[in-house]
Order: C-alpha cells, then structure tokens, then sequence
C-alpha cells in the first residue's frame, strides 16, 4: 500500500513540474538569413543574393551560408548555387545591353499604330474549300462500276 501512495505522488509530481519552453525561433532565420519555411520572398532575394555574389563559386560562401543553402535546397546547395547565378548574371547582362542599345523599331512600330485601322478585317476561309463536304454521318455515294 505504502508502495502504491508513493507511486501516485511521483505520478502526480512529475505532472505538475514546470517543463521547459520550447526554444524561439530566431527572428530572422538561421543566423540571420531569412527562415526560408515561413518567407518565400526573402529566401529567393537571399539566395539571389548569394548568387550574384559569388558568382555561383559555392566556397566563398560562409559556413553558416552553406549551411542555410543546403536545407534550403535539399542538400543540393553548389548545383543550385551554380545554376541560379548563370540565371540571374544573364539576366544581368540582358538588362546592361538593353540599356546600351536603344528598342529596334521603336519608331516604326509607333508610325504602324497610326495607320492600323480600328475595325477587324474578315478572313478569307481558311480551308479555301469551294464545295461543302459530306456529313460524316452519310455514308458515301456508291461509284458506278466499269
């Protein structure tokens, strides 16, 4: 009897001690970069980010980074490195020449819009058929024999 009364008060102690909180999250992620379970936004500017400024090199990026890279990505961190800043330095690039150069025929197509006119024209047929064809339903007419 003893035995069991000091079972139930163990029992019942370890029920009402206070456990312990679980840990909060950081703010701003791991280390602060971006929690990339809760913002979509923030991880693809970072990882843009890290993209365009190693140039896709994965060991220039910090231990932390790597870190941060690889569960983002699945273990898959030095791929996606790589293959993200080939993306974004050509779309870079893309955006320096069209600086540099004024839009093709930018002149022309505004002279085009004056002279178009308002209302759509009609289409020739597209088949350019003359005659209706038969109805798939109607068997076709029999040929006379030699």
């Amino acid at each position: 009897m003893l035995l069991v009364a000091l079972g139930i008060l163990v029992f019942l102690g370890a029920q009402s001690s206070p456990r312990p909180a679980p840990p909060k999250p950081h703010p701003t992620g791991y280390h602060g970069l971006p929690d990339f379970t809760q913002d979509a936004e923030g991880t693809q500017a970072e990882m843009k980010k890290l993209a365009l400024r190693t140039r896709g090199d994965y060991s220039k990026l910090t231990d932390d980074e790597k870190t941060w890279m690889e569960g983002v990505t699945g273990s898959h961190g030095d791929m996606t490195l790589r293959l993200m800043a080939k993306r974004f330095l050509a779309e870079e690039q893309k955006k320096k020449a069209g600086k540099l150069q004024a839009p093709a025929g930018s002149e022309h197509t505004k002279a085009h819009l004056k002279t178009s006119p308002t209302k759509p024209q009609k289409s020739a047929r597209a088949s350019g058929a003359t005659r209706s064809q038969p109805a798939p339903s109607r068997p076709a007419p029999a040929s006379p024999g030699k």
